[in-house]
């Protein structure tokens, strides 16, 4: 399964209007969710353009569906992450010796970072 796949599974299991409570011995939808989140996150930690379509894809699932609460603290705590990756060089020229061009919702994005954070934080508040 790709990493599209797996943030689609998440919008379906992290649905705010569809969490189910299960008995204890059992986990709930969200932390499935979360499980999934973690593992696509770790499995492409070392990877800039997969971790970048990650980021993508799940502020477009953001946008598209209201998620548990749990999940989106996690995005949240998460995205200061990409911030640090691959917006604090965008001041000083670039990322990775060279410019950096992110695409977010399906166009292109090169502007100030403001832009790029403002774009996935909306979604957070």
């Amino acid at each position: 399964m790709g990493l599209i796949g797996t943030l689609k599974i998440v919008s379906y299991l992290g649905d705010a209007k569809t969490t189910k409570h299960l008995p204890s011995s059992q986990k709930s939808n969200y932390e499935e969710a979360l499980e999934l989140l973690e593992t696509s996150m770790n499995s492409c930690k070392q990877l800039p353009l997969p971790l970048i379509m990650f980021y993508d894809e799940l502020a477009l699932t953001l946008k598209k569906k209201s998620l548990h609460p749990a999940i989106v603290e996690w995005t949240s705590k998460h995205v200061g992450d990409f911030e640090s990756k691959f917006l604090c060089d965008l001041d000083g020229g670039g990322a990775y010796g060279q410019r950096l061009i992110l695409w977010f919702g399906r166009r292109l994005m090169d502007e100030p970072r403001r832009r790029h954070i403002s774009y996935m934080s909306q979604y957070l508040a």
